[in-house]
Parts: C-alpha cells; sequence; structure tokens
C-alpha cells in the first residue's frame, strides 16, 4: 500500500507540475521526472526495511482458486490470466527484496548507529533499540537516512563509470542528486504519515519526544481513510 500509494501521489504530482512548467513555458528534462519516481519508490518502503517481516521481503504471488468454469477454455483463459499476474508479481517481489536489502544494509543500518549515538549523546533515558517502527519511523531517522542516502547515489554516480565504463550514462548532475534525495525523504514521510493513522501509531520525534501519533486505522480492514489523507 505504502509503495503504490507514493507512486500515485508522485504520479499526480509530477502530472501536475508538467502542466504548470509547460504553462509557464518552462522545459522539464525527462530524468528528472524519473528521477521523482525513483526517489519515491524508493523512500515508500525505506521505513519497513526495519523489520525482515516486512511485507517488502517475500515473495507475492496470487493463490486463490480459478474454480468451477463454464467451459474448459474460460479456465484456461483465467488461469493463464493468474499465471501473467503471479509473473510480474514475482518479478516486482524480487526487485522489491534486493532493493529491500540493500537499504537495509547501506542505509538502515548507518542510519541506525548514528540515531544511536545522537540518541545516547542528548537523551540518556531513551533506551535506542533495533525494532520494527523504531529509528526509520521517526523524523530524525528519516533525514539521517536521507543524508546516508544523498552520499550513496552521488558516489555511485561518480565513481561507476570507474567499475563499469557503459555506466557512463548513469552521471547524474548535482540538481539531479537532489531532485532524487528529496523525493526519497517525500515517500518516508508519505510513508511515516499513513502510518501515523493505523493503530499501533509511530513517534515521529523520537529520541527528543516519545509522543506517539496514532488512530484507528487496519491495513486488514477497508478503509478509504487512508485515500483521503493521501489527496
Amino acid at each position: 500500500h505504502h509503495i503504490l500509494q507514493a507512486l500515485v501521489i508522485g504520479t499526480i504530482f509530477t502530472t501536475s507540475l508538467v502542466a504548470t512548467l509547460s504553462f509557464l513555458d518552462i522545459h522539464i528534462s525527462e530524468i528528472y521526472l524519473l528521477s521523482v519516481f525513483i526517489g519515491l519508490f524508493i523512500g515508500s518502503f525505506y521505513p519497513d526495511t526495519d523489520c525482515l517481516a516486512s511485507r517488502i521481503f517475500k515473495i507475492k504471488q496470487d493463490n486463490r482458486k480459478i474454480g468451477w468454469q463454464q467451459t474448459f477454455q474460460e479456465w484456461k483463459n483465467k488461469k493463464n490470466a493468474r499465471d501473467f499476474k503471479n509473473f510480474i508479481l514475482f518479478t516486482y517481489s524480487i526487485t522489491l527484496i534486493i532493493l529491500g536489502w540493500l537499504s537495509r544494509l547501506f542505509i538502515y543500518y548507518p542510519s541506525y548507529w548514528i540515531f544511536y549515538l545522537i540518541t545516547h549523546k542528548f537523551s540518556g533515558e531513551y533506551s535506542c533499540v533495533d525494532e520494527h517502527r523504531g529509528s526509520s519511523h521517526t523524523l530524525l531517522g528519516i533525514l539521517i537516512a536521507t543524508v546516508i542516502f544523498t552520499i550513496i547515489i552521488g558516489l555511485f554516480s561518480k565513481y561507476s563509470m570507474f567499475i563499469d565504463p557503459s555506466l557512463l550514462y548513469i552521471k547524474m548532475s548535482f540538481n539531479q542528486i537532489i531532485t532524487v534525495a528529496t523525493s526519497f525523504l517525500i515517500g518516508s514521510v508519505i510513508h511515516l504519515l499513513q502510518d501515523s493513522i493505523s493503530k499501533s501509531g509511530i513517534q515521529w520525534f523520537r529520541p527528543f519526544n516519545n509522543l506517539s501519533i496514532n488512530g484507528n486505522y487496519s491495513v486488514f480492514q477497508k478503509d478509504a481513510r487512508m485515500t483521503y489523507l493521501n489527496i
């Protein structure tokens, strides 16, 4: 839900941005639009890389039975449609798992330890533990992760050509790097806003304030409030 909703918001935002800039006769490169989607995509799932039980680390498949159909051809068509859907879901799941592990190893762990050091420096009473909806579900944790993400993107853009000359085409300008980083931050904040209306809620301002913001929304029930929040 987090990823889909963040990308929907990104689609609406980029469409509005392009329309506005076109009206003002200002051209925007397609690479910037791609940068927005890349940042939103990674940022929207990043907070949940703190938990290996998260759905981003699981293979998604539609295992529902097709059931009895009027004809064999109708049953076969539905089976083929389900098989194609599962292929798409499998490809998407593998991509998400790889990106999830990379984000966990190179963004979450470093940001967690920085968060841990800040916690014990300025708020010794707070016990910082590696837990779901812990440091990666706080505003400070997201800001730290954004800085680390920006550094990683910058270093990769600068030195990727030395790893493989064919990667020269992905070299990014400073403005493109900032665009990706800003989109990452926005995607992560959208994730936190969505979690804020869940029953367990989150603590936005840890470690400086332990106030928990929550609602009674459940992902296991049909509830339109998440859609309203995104709008």
